[in-house]
């Protein structure tokens, strides 16, 4: 037994399972556990979504351009300097920032019962003190362990029992073979196993670890394992099928990922794994009896997927119990797949004749189609074609053409059409149509068309497709490429040219076929317009179709569709200007400029014919020409003016100055870089910039001189090398300190010490090392220092402006933009706008991701529409033609998300993909929780897909979070919150201590109420030692105290909260005591909770707007308004926050409740001084409106001797309870009030 057992290891640990290890917590046996392979090189990859080459895009846009002026500076030096400036000023502090915007969004309120943060400040102030201390709660019997599996089996939360498992192994806890069935088991039948190769490594090594510690598996144990494995055989043969589908046809250039994920599935082995286990387990345990259902799986996958050796090895040793006749009516259908695969059609007989005599049901083929399914595919895998024809034949004459099932309909005709009988299956096909309960499906319609093609038979295609539509071949588009390569070659333009231009980009997009035989038929046969308008279809990038069916590879296919084309013209058409001109304009159309093989024919074609003519305008539109001039201008920058195009480029520009006319620019710094390699006069030169600079939007101006413009600074460099002044070796030391860390770890003392001794030393670092300095100064809040640094970079622009003015206003330019920058995060609002305003008069602009901080921190105090003040910076950087980035977009794009600005929020996402920007995780982060601020489910899933689908996606746990809080607290939907949950974990993200308080939340709060789910996931966070944070404690005061009426328990849920925060083991904050309040306030326990504000006090813990609308409600809720104004009033001096507009909208409603309208106007004239929206201001106020219409204002001023504190009216009452009357008011009354 111990041979065949270490045969086993030794299968599973050997090269024959090649990938990656399977990492475990130790065991405690006599054997150390050896590491487990993965099943296949590409599981790493697979799960985190990367691929092992990475995409190299074939086009470029204005961006990814080099400097035109070369750059000394040491050569390599200054590169690396550039280099880690622009990581620093572009990826790292943006990339810190929307971090923290993207962690907001965790906290952000989707309608939550909390009306506020519920995650943020307390869990950084946890992870960065330390305050929180870990509690080991370690398993201490099987018997611990095993229930919580099963109430996490009950909860749906399956995707944790590994985390769990490991666990128990690192505390040492010994299972008995009970338990690892139980975890094999649960893991196996986990409804995401088998699309997660992570899970099936998993699986195994928790196998594989039973058997280490000299368990011998039984039944259920090589059942589960076994199965499992079969699944995933399922799964990964048939991703490797549809994404062969899409390489078979396609463009060299574009299937390098594709074949990378191929070749990762292809290197999974997971049903060889489940026949070698299966094998080992009859082996060693003679008497063990596996079940028919799993035989029937088991067999029919390796059937399907399998090798015939392995097929008739298992058939060989099936043992005689299997064809039992308690066992054989289910597995009869599997057994004659099995045995018509190994050409044993007799069996097949037989086994079909033992079933009709054993279950006497063959009256009816609904009762045995199954059988007769397979028998069928046995009679078609033989190429016995008339054998399966006649069975149904018979079926037919005996029951007639309405009893026929459906499925079984459906297979005869996809495996006669698959034979290369498709004419036949045609006639099947509208003789079984007669029947009005059958439908046709499009994968039939499919085979069909496919076996017509690949007969070549295209008049019965073209009748078929005809027959049929299109629209029935919907999603079919390999069979539809096949059809449309098979009109191309036959030269049937006529239907070409019809059925073509709604398919080619669909079906283009899914194969990522170019279609060049389409092209060359329809220029061959004369039809040149139509294959032009094609190509235009082809490539239209404003044609958005379903993202999520089609990943993003069209930017690597539409160039090569391009350089087909251009091969598809002859010589003669090449030449044609009109044909290049009508070119040039769908390259227009493009995302950024493409590199094409023929860049430069096409181009030079145009100027050529341009040159000669008196007048461009004739042939060119003012457009067209600005975009020819800046796509010369992107290729001679591109290739350094190697390629020839610098004298085409001249021929432009003294065509642009001889004219005169204007032009609409929209990547006119490409035209700048550009003139650099020009060999004219410098004259010349300026006078071209001059006249660039007065054509483009107006936010660039000359001064009095005409000679200085406002440039992007980024768009501008200068050679400032070989300054005397410059201290080599401090500027070394100081350069290594900024560029080998990032900004967070940067020792700021030692680099202070630093540049203290260059300033005793009266010398200076390179100019463009201080912009550096200055940024990685101010993102660590060290604003002191800034000051001194900057006040050191003056002296420097004295001594270089002695020597070039030009040099010294832009390195002056470089500075102040780091100024502007550091201004901007101390929030510093008056010297940011002064330092861009010295900026402006040096001629320059800050660069894109200085605008972006300028957003990021744009929120003043008392802003309540900051989402404005992003949206006029923004448009800022448009008037002034700054380059834009995705740093910049993303600050924008999370400013609208916020303010609900939902539609503008799309509108600028698709507007930065239409510029050629990559939209990162971040970006559709921000995206995606705009979306479901508004409720927009559907949007908000699209985006989370097509996120996902991003050949750049890098996993974050921040998009997970919001989708969750969404269906949680806005759909109401807890299955498809675990569905999200367990795509996070798929994705091997680790959940935060936010996800698990959302799951608390979709259990507590949506029906029906899983209360016991709650307490799993409380004792599951302790289990694996995530910290339970105030935030988890708020959910269980507000499941139990609101949802649940259950105050006592609420209470002692807060009491344990604040003996853990007496201890150090917690940190409070307001959200926490915020729903104790609530609680006791929903359970009229109002004196309870004015304890609980005098605990907020001792833990230090201010009020905030949510708490105080909480209190608002109940005080007025027994009459009390004065304490509910003393709370209303008592925010602005003790709170954390200002009044939201929910406070002041609570406050109005208990007033006009007990008829103080006059108070309740004062309230709203108090909204109106604060800037919120209009709308928001609107709904307030309407309410006043409202009131006074319907009630006579002489009421609103009650005695104490008319009416008592606290009795409502009921007229005003009325109000707010949907009761309708008959206003009494008169208007001059009303109108005296509202003045």
């Amino acid at each position: 037994m111990a041979s065949k057992k270490n045969s086993l290891l030794e299968y599973v640990n050997s090269p024959f399972l090649n990938g990656g290890g399977y990492s475990r917590p130790s065991l405690k046996s006599d054997e150390a556990p050896s590491p487990i392979p993965a099943l296949g090189s590409g599981f790493n990859q697979m799960l985190y979504g990367q691929s092992s080459t990475p995409l190299t895009p074939v086009f470029s846009t204005y961006e990814d351009l080099p400097r035109a002026p070369s750059l000394g500076y040491g050569g390599s030096q200054l590169a690396s300097l550039k280099h880690s400036y622009d990581n620093l000023q572009f990826n790292a502090g943006p990339m810190s920032a929307l971090s923290v915007l993207q962690d907001q969004e965790e906290s952000s309120n989707l309608g939550s019962f909390y009306h506020g943060s519920s995650s943020g400040s307390p869990i950084q102030k946890l992870v960065e003190t330390g305050e929180f201390s870990k509690m080991n709660y370690a398993f201490s019997n099987n018997n611990e362990f095993l229930s919580l599996l099963h109430r996490l089996v009950k909860g749906r939360l399956t995707i944790h029992v590994f985390d769990l498992y490991s666990k128990a192994v690192e505390d040492g806890l010994t299972f008995d073979l009970n338990v690892y069935n139980t975890v094999l088991s649960i893991m196996a039948n986990d409804e995401n196993a088998h699309a997660s190769s992570s899970a099936i490594q998993n699986l195994l090594g928790v196998y594989m670890d039973m058997l280490k510690v000299g368990l011998e598996p039984d039944v259920l144990s090589y059942e589960s394992i076994i199965l499992a494995l079969c699944r995933r055989a399922d799964y990964v043969t048939k991703e490797i099928e549809s994404l062969e589908s899409r390489v078979k046809y396609s463009a060299k250039c574009v299937t390098q990922d594709l074949q990378s994920k191929i070749t990762s599935l292809r290197s999974e082995i997971p049903l060889e794994t489940a026949v070698f286990i299966y094998t080992s387990s009859i082996m060693s345990a003679e008497n063990i009896s596996y079940s028919s259902s799993f035989y029937n799986q088991m067999l029919s996958t390796v059937c399907t997927y399998g090798a015939d050796v392995q097929l008739t090895f298992l058939m060989e040793n099936l043992k005689p119990n299997v064809f039992s006749s308690e066992s054989s009516s289910t597995l009869v259908p599997v057994l004659i797949q099995c045995f018509g695969k190994l050409g044993k059609l007799e069996k097949c007989i037989q086994l079909m004749h033992r079933f009709n005599l054993a279950n006497r049901m063959f009256t009816h083929p609904n009762a045995s189609v199954g059988v007769l399914k397979a028998l069928l595919e046995a009679y078609f895998y033989n190429d016995c074609i008339s054998d399966a024809v006649s069975v149904m034949e018979t079926i037919l004459t005996g029951h007639g053409v309405g009893l026929i099932p459906v499925e079984l309909s459906m297979l005869f005709l996809s495996h006669l059409a698959k034979k290369g009988c498709y004419k036949e299956a045609f006639s099947w096909l509208k003789a079984l149509e007669r029947s009005p309960k059958f439908v046709v499906t499009a994968n039939v319609l499919d085979d069909i068309l496919s076996s017509a093609c690949s007969n070549g038979d295209v008049d019965f295609a073209i009748v078929f497709v005809r027959t049929y539509s299109l629209a029935k071949f919907s999603g079919q588009y390999v069979a539809l490429l096949r059809y449309l390569e098979l009109l191309a070659v036959e030269q049937r333009v006529d239907v070409l040219r019809l059925h073509a231009p709604p398919l080619i980009r669909s079906v283009s997009s899914w194969t990522n076929h170019t279609f060049a035989n389409v092209y060359k038929a329809l220029i061959s046969s004369g039809h040149l317009a139509v294959a032009l308008r094609l190509l235009r279809k082809h490539v239209d990038p404003r044609d958005r179709f379903d993202t999520n069916q089609f990943p993003a590879y069209l930017f690597m296919l539409i160039p090569c569709v391009f350089n087909d084309f251009w091969e598809a013209l002859d010589s003669n058409l090449r030449k044609d200007p009109n044909v290049c001109l009508h070119l040039l304009s769908i390259l227009q159309t493009q995302r950024g400029f493409l590199l094409l093989s023929f860049n430069v024919h096409l181009l030079r074609t145009v100027i050529y014919h341009l040159a000669k003519q008196s007048d461009y305008s004739s042939f060119l539109s003012p457009r067209m020409f600005a975009f020819c001039l800046e796509y010369t201008a992107f290729i001679v920058v591109q290739t350094e003016g190697s390629d020839g195009l610098v004298n085409d480029l001249l021929l432009l520009l003294e065509c642009f100055m001889k004219h005169g006319r204007p032009l609409p620019f929209t990547n006119v710094y490409i035209v700048f870089r550009s003139l650099s390699y020009l060999e004219k006069d410098d004259d010349f030169v300026r006078k071209v910039r001059a006249a660039v600079f007065t054509e483009v939007s107006t936010g660039f101006s000359t001064d009095s001189g005409g000679g200085r413009i406002l440039a992007d600074i980024s768009q501008v460099c200068h050679d400032v090398d070989g300054l005397d002044v410059v201290n080599q070796e401090a500027n070394s030391a100081i350069l290594k300190m900024l560029t080998n860390s990032p900004f967070q770890q940067v020792d700021i003392n030692m680099l202070l010490f630093n540049f203290g001794k260059l300033m005793e030393t009266g010398t200076y670092l390179h100019p463009e090392v201080y912009p550096l300095l200055i940024s990685v100064l101010s993102k660590n809040k060290r604003f002191d220092a800034v000051q001194k640094v900057f006040q050191h970079t003056k002296a420097l622009f004295r001594l270089m402006k002695s020597s070039s003015l030009e040099k010294a206003n832009w390195f002056l330019a470089l500075v102040l933009d780091s100024m502007v920058l550091a201004s901007s995060i101390a929030r510093d609002f008056h010297m940011s706008n002064t330092y861009r305003q010295e900026m402006r008069e040096l001629g320059y602009v800050p660069r894109a991701s200085t605008f972006a901080h300028l957003i990021n921190n744009s929120s003043r105090k008392g802003d309540t529409d900051d989402a404005s003040t992003a949206l006029a910076i923004f448009e800022e950087t448009k008037v002034s033609n700054v380059r834009p980035s995705v740093f910049l977009y993303n600050a924008v794009l999370s400013k609208l998300g916020r303010a609900r600005r939902t539609v503008e929020c799309m509108k600028l996402f698709h507007e930065m993909k239409d510029r050629g920007l990559v939209p990162t995780s971040v970006t559709y982060g921000t995206v995606i929780n705009a979306a479901c601020r508004v409720g927009d489910e559907r949007l908000a899933e699209n985006m989370f897909i097509e996120m996902e689908k991003q050949p750049n996606y890098q996993p974050r746990v921040a998009p997970y979070n919001t989708m969750i809080q969404f269906e949680v607290q806005t759909m109401f939907s807890r299955a498809k919150a675990l569905q999200y949950h367990n795509r996070l974990c798929i994705a091997g993200i680790k959940p935060s201590s936010h996800t698990f308080k959302l799951l608390m939340d979709a259990y507590g709060t949506l029906k029906p109420i899983d209360i016991a789910s709650v307490g799993t996931i409380f004792e599951l966070m302790r289990r694996l030692n995530t910290p339970v944070l105030a935030m988890h404690y708020s959910a269980c005061i507000h499941i139990q105290g609101i949802v649940l009426s259950d105050i006592k328990a609420a209470t002692e849920c807060y009491n344990e909260a604040l003996e853990k925060a007496r201890a150090k083991e917690l940190v409070l904050d307001a959200n926490f005591f915020q729903s104790q309040i609530e609680s006791l306030v929903e359970n009229e326990q109002l004196d309870n909770a004015i304890s609980v504000v005098k605990d907020m006090e001792k833990f230090g813990v201010k009020l905030n707007a949510y708490i105080v609308n909480a209190l608002i409600k109940g005080f007025s809720k027994v009459g009390n308004l004065e304490r509910a104004r003393f709370y209303f009033d008592l925010l602005e001096t003790r709170g954390t926050t200002r009044k939201e507009p929910s406070t002041y909208e609570n406050m109005v409603r208990a007033y006009l409740y007990f008829d103080k309208a006059m108070e309740a106007l004062e309230v709203v004239s108090q909204l109106k001084r604060k800037r919120y929206p209009g709308p928001v201001v609107n709904k307030i106020s309407s309410l006043v409106d409202t009131y006074l219409q319907h009630n006579n204002p002489l009421f609103t001023k009650h005695s104490p001797s008319h009416k008592k504190q606290g009795s409502p009216n009921s007229a005003a009452a009325g109000v707010f309870h949907g009761k309708e009357r008959k206003p009494n008011t008169p208007r001059q009354q009303y109108n005296r009030i509202r003045e």
